[in-house]
């Protein structure tokens, strides 16, 4: 049976997960040293993730391929868009229906 790091973000698919079936499991987000996962929120085709990475707020993306499966997104900009010295929170407007996110940020720059 696979171990995996406490405070990882995990996906599996459902019908896997009630059989007791792990072997797909796919990591999303595992902490290190120096980080940690601070939120996540999904959308109708992504996931955005707040982590808390040297004591700067980062965002990581990913989208969502569907049977359990997510790809990752890079950003091209640092720390996935968020400023230095800011916090973001990220919140779905309508996560059944739309991509669309609620930014909210907060910092002393």
């Amino acid at each position: 049976s696979k171990t995996f790091v406490a405070g990882s973000l995990l996906s599996l698919p459902l019908g896997d997960c009630i059989e007791g079936n792990f072997d797909h499991v796919q990591v999303l987000f595992q902490p290190t040293e120096r980080s940690s996962l601070q939120d996540s929120a999904c959308t109708k085709d992504f996931m955005v993730m707040s982590i808390l990475n040297n004591v700067r707020t980062e965002l990581k993306y990913w989208e969502y391929l569907g049977s359990g499966r997510w790809q990752e997104k890079m950003s091209d900009a640092p720390g996935g868009g968020v400023p230095i010295g800011c916090d973001v929170s990220v919140s779905p407007v309508w996560p059944a229906d739309s991509n669309d996110v609620w930014l909210i940020k907060d910092g002393y720059l």
